[in-house]
């Protein structure tokens, strides 16, 4: 294979993927992520040792496991540089709004009826709630109330299917006849799920839970001052969770939709791509942003880390022909205590920023701004397969990735070595028969990034008196 082509089979993978999370399926239905505001990216051979993060504590599982809990926060909680191929900035989301919203300014009065408005939609939408730690004491956060939390599980569900719906259309080669066939036999039972999760997340409160998050929208200009004053109440010091083992850092919970993710395949979507038929978008972020840098010396990589490609050696794969088949689940990365529309409001500013310090609102130019991006989901790939006209060349590496010796990649693919964010010792290990390379387990494939809006809207300004000073 070419490094044309290698570089053609992984911007085909990333449109594959960026198309299913944005997909729009009509009618009067919306997109699960808004495409114009979205930003994924590759992985870097990440893989997850799964009871690392099963039974979490959350606000539907309050009495699930801590420290499970705790390594998931952390594992999203950091924020990316802006590039196709995923890397740590070393900032975080959590770390990064508290500045924000603690260093947040207004002169702005506020309209008692219109603050009357926003604390109302407020409350609708979240509550305080203790969540017991692990020595039996008791930390105070931010949770979704009963109605909201019923809008998030069953806009989960409805993210699922689409984006099932579209992975499993996209797989088909429309152009062939043999395919148009299989995907008509296919499609009827991926558009009733579409349909029924749909309907069911409109019965349950969609239409209420919106309209107060429009309230929210709407109010939250004459009620600045109380917004920010309200955002640093949720990130007071004593929200953040003592660290679990000495020398840890605190912490402050986020937790996954759908809360089982890591317990098994379900709700998974079978994906396949085959080198014979490779589609790639004009206007890709793949392209725009580097995508496939980190692969520019080959799809082969051994060593390095899933955060770094120090000490890592490349190669190209000699195969010609390649086919991947995987379980592919998103999971969205739920954060009650990040009120995001606080981005989107006029008339206040940050001590120290200048206009869109924390962020131009678009991904040119954003690279050194405050809070750029948000991770909002993971792709999680789960049995993995690579069949290929393997080389002999290609099969050395495999027999690394088989006896665990090394870290191994095959493009954002883990194929074997030490489980990324985990303090376990287990490793990942493929199998290798007959032209297939089969991976077990699961693995992030690639995250997804809402881009930050244009913020703050006003420059640093002079200490006023304390008046309406959040």
């Amino acid at each position: 294979m070419t490094p044309e082509n290698e570089q053609k089979l992984l911007q085909s993978l990333y449109d594959r993927l960026f198309d299913a999370i944005t997909y729009v399926p009509g009618g009067n239905k919306t997109a699960s992520f808004d495409r114009s505001t979205t930003f994924v990216q590759f992985s870097k051979n990440e893989a997850l040792n799964p009871s690392d993060f099963k039974n979490a504590q959350s606000p539907m599982n309050p009495n699930g496991d801590q420290r499970t809990a705790a390594a998931f926060s952390q594992m999203v909680d950091q924020v990316p540089n802006i590039a196709a191929d995923f890397s740590q900035s070393g900032k975080t989301a959590s770390g990064s709004y508290k500045l924000i919203v603690d260093n947040a300014n207004t002169d702005n009065k506020i309209d008692p009826a219109q603050k009357a408005t926003y604390d109302k939609a407020y409350k609708f939408l979240n509550q305080k709630k203790e969540l017991e730690n692990f020595d039996s004491s008791k930390t105070e956060t931010i949770v979704p109330t009963s109605i909201a939390q019923a809008y998030d599980d069953n806009q989960s569900a409805y993210v699922t299917a689409v984006s099932g719906y579209r992975i499993a259309q996209s797989g088909y080669n429309l152009d062939d006849v043999a395919d148009q066939r299989k995907w008509q036999a296919e499609a009827p039972k991926l558009q009733l799920l579409v349909d029924q999760t749909w309907n069911k997340w409109v019965r349950e409160g969609k239409q209420q839970v919106e309209q107060a998050q429009n309230a929210l929208r709407t109010t939250i200009n004459d009620a600045v001052a109380a917004a920010i004053t309200q955002a640093q109440d949720a990130m007071r010091d004593d929200h953040w969770v003592a660290p679990l083992d000495l020398g840890g850092q605190k912490w402050i919970l986020s937790y996954a939709l759908p809360g089982g993710w890591a317990d098994s395949a379900t709700g998974a979507t079978e994906f396949s791509l085959k080198s014979s038929y490779l589609h790639t978008s004009s206007d890709s972020s793949f392209t725009s942003y580097g995508g496939g840098a980190s692969w520019g010396a080959g799809l082969w990589s051994v060593g390095g880390s899933f955060a770094s490609s120090e000490g890592s050696v490349q190669s190209h794969m000699d195969a010609n022909t390649v086919e991947i088949s995987a379980k592919l689940k998103t999971v969205r990365i739920m954060r009650p205590w990040l009120n995001a529309i606080l981005f989107t409001m006029k008339g206040w500013w940050l001590k120290g920023a200048t206009v869109n310090g924390i962020s131009n609102g678009q991904l040119k130019g954003n690279e050194n701004s405050v809070l750029p991006l948000i991770p909002t989901a993971i792709v999680v790939a789960s049995d993995v397969t690579i069949k290929a006209d393997f080389s002999a060349q290609d099969q050395s590496h495999i027999e690394k990735s088989v006896s665990g010796s090394a870290r191994v990649g095959w493009g954002p693919f883990s194929v074997g070595g030490s489980y990324s964010h985990s303090e376990s010792h287990d490793k990942l290990t493929a199998t290798y028969d007959a032209g297939a390379l089969r991976i077990p387990g699961m693995q992030i494939l690639a995250w997804v990034s809402t881009i930050t809006p244009a913020s703050p809207p006003l420059g640093e300004r002079a200490p006023q008196p304390a008046r309406a000073r959040a």
